[in-house]
């Protein structure tokens, strides 16, 4: 039977617990700094809690889910990885570099399946999008518009916002590290990125010491151009991306659940509606799937190596914003 160890247990965590809940696993351990609500988690979810991380690998994992702090992430992350344990890491991978390469090497050493959580490469909207830009439907994409924003204080109404991670620098929090979903779809969508170009600063009026609004400029090894817009204070929630084609041009929009495709060869827009999404599908599918890889000792759909190349934009957009000079990747 499966083992799994899912470190943190705040909002994303018990997600997770729940869905494994739901697949059929019942092998739980949880690891957490504090005990708060400790009893409360352990009779809701039927899993066993340890305190000090060494103990709780010492109970031999297959998997662990690291669900802490993005800062936090790597020396959980190696050390699972240095006992053989399957890794399944929520977004970002990090919020630097440090040991990065380190964690990448023990994972290739030890012959480990490692994913990076963006979930948005399981929403039926954009995998409609991959595609049709697969299927050549609106020619070469030439240049791409994509934006997310949302207010940060109606995340978590029942939390002071000030104190989440999101808003703290050193739990790596910001909008660059926080909303890098879009950077990655940008990546697995059109490729490679080559230069960055960005402006990323606190321009609103939260009680934050973190930025809450970027924008950032790609430029994709294959030619296309690819803007991204993210923000932390828009009252009214938004996520979309529009691409621009030689051949027509493309529309998804996450909260409005449709596709549309506008063919300049039939002058006319055609749409792609999806019901309601249960937005836990998301969550539940891509655990699934990292399951099934797992089992089948292949790559999952977002590898590890995609949260670096998601990092390494990370780090050239801040670095962009910080010198006001466009950031070359190597």
């Amino acid at each position: 039977m499966t083992k799994f160890l899912i470190v943190g247990c705040g909002s994303i965590g018990k997600r997770h617990l729940r869905n494994l809940r739901q697949l059929g696993y019942t092998n739980l351990l949880v690891y957490r700094s504090t005990q708060n609500n400790v009893h409360e988690i352990e009779q809701e979810f039927g899993v066993t809690s340890f305190f000090e991380i060494e103990t709780a690998l010492a109970q031999h994992p297959d998997i662990v889910i690291i669900t802490n702090p993005t800062s936090l992430h790597i020396p959980v992350a190696l050390a699972a990885a240095r006992v053989g344990a399957h890794l399944f890491i929520e977004k970002p991978i990090s919020d630097s570099w440090e040991q990065v390469d380190e964690l990448a090497k023990v994972v290739l050493e030890n012959k480990l399946v490692a994913t990076i959580a963006y979930n948005l490469r399981f929403h039926p909207g954009l995998r409609k999008v991959q595609q049709l830009l697969q299927d050549n439907e609106i020619g070469r994409v030439i240049c791409v518009r994509a934006e997310v924003g949302s207010y940060l204080p109606d995340w978590r109404p029942d939390s002071d916002y000030r104190k989440v991670y999101s808003a703290r620098a050193d739990l790596g929090g910001g909008v660059v590290l926080d909303l890098s979903h879009d950077i990655d779809y940008l990546l697995w969508l059109f490729g490679q990125v080559r230069c960055v170009t960005s402006v990323i600063g606190r321009y609103g009026e939260l009680e934050i010491a973190v930025e809450d609004t970027a924008e950032i400029l790609l430029e994709h090894s294959n030619g296309i151009l690819s803007s991204l817009h993210l923000d932390y204070v828009q009252r009214s929630p938004i996520r979309n991306c529009r691409i621009v084609s030689t051949k027509g041009t493309l529309i998804w929009d996450y909260y409005l659940n449709k596709v549309e495709v506008f063919s300049i060869d039939r002058n006319c827009w055609d749409s792609y509606v999806f019901d309601a999404q249960d937005r836990n599908a998301m969550y539940r599918d891509e655990l699934q799937d990292f399951i099934k890889c797992v089992e089948e000792h292949r790559t999952p759909l977002v590898s590890l190596e995609a949260g670096i190349q998601v990092l390494k934009v990370i780090m050239a957009a801040k670095h962009a914003a910080s010198t006001g000079k466009r950031q070359e990747l190597v």
